[in-house]
């Protein structure tokens, strides 16, 4: 999915900066019954709905510039058919920003 979720961004094993070049961003929404709409928003704004690509993939074009800097959020919500609602966000950041977290959990991640 773009953009990566910046707790589990390990730059030597993932190409992120390719973000700040990204024409999309992709969700993959997962229900048993037909999803009906998936909608974005990026530090509160509301984009628009995401498009139905193929299988759970979702996508909606972005400008990755107006992020460039820091940290922000990306909050996803989706819809079925019979009514369920599920919404869910993560931070990101293009410019390599990341939030810390636990010593362990990091040291796992990170080790090869």
């Amino acid at each position: 999915t773009n953009p990566i979720n910046s707790q589990f961004v390990v730059p030597s094993q993932e190409p992120i900066g390719r973000m700040k070049y990204s024409t999309h961003i992709r969700v993959l929404v997962f229900s048993p019954w037909a999803i009906k709409s998936v909608t974005v928003s990026i530090d509160n704004d509301l984009m628009e709905h995401a498009a139905h690509t193929e299988g759970p993939l979702y996508t909606l074009p972005w400008q990755p510039s107006k992020y460039s800097s820091g940290l922000h959020r990306i909050n996803v919500t989706a819809k079925d058919v019979d009514g369920h609602i599920s919404e869910t966000y993560q931070t990101f950041s293009i410019d390599g920003t990341h939030t810390s977290f636990i010593t362990i959990p990091q040291f796992l991640l990170l080790s090869d």
